[in-house]
């Protein structure tokens, strides 16, 4: 009894001593992303780049350095890793953080922006942009 008393304390000590370090498996679970009504025929602009999920918030690196908030069509969904990229009328399409690719759509007016997803573009930052298509950037 006193042996099992000794490891009981032991293993729990493991787990509370470091609580920075110590790193739990977690269930991948839908992320809140910023959405917006599909727009037809919004690809004015094509960026190279890739996702990247900083601070909390899943942003798109473009090659040149840019950040980018991505605005995702409604129904798009987001788990800590991946994105279901959804677009009506065709077959959704998954993303990987860090995966590159090349988003087309349309850079959002700041004033839409900021009363739409005000949110998201003062906690995440980043220049706001629709996401009309995505597709392997080669």
């Amino acid at each position: 009894m006193r042996k099992a008393l000794w490891t009981f304390f032991a293993l729990s000590g493991c787990a509370t001593q470091y609580p920075e370090t110590y790193h739990a498996p977690h269930p991948l679970r839908e992320v809140d992303v910023p959405t917006a009504p599909y727009v037809e025929g919004a690809n004015a602009e094509a960026v190279d780049g890739s996702l990247t999920w900083e601070d909390g918030c899943l942003l798109f690196r473009s090659e040149a350095g840019d950040r980018i908030l991505p605005i995702w069509p409604r129904a798009s969904v987001f788990n800590g890793t991946s994105l279901i990229f959804h677009r009506p009328g065709r077959s959704e399409q998954p993303l990987l953080v860090n995966q590159e690719i090349e988003i087309g759509g349309e850079t959002l007016p700041p004033a839409y922006a900021l009363a739409n997803f005000g949110t998201y573009v003062q906690r995440c930052g980043g220049k706001p942009f629709f996401v009309a298509d995505v597709a392997p950037a080669d």
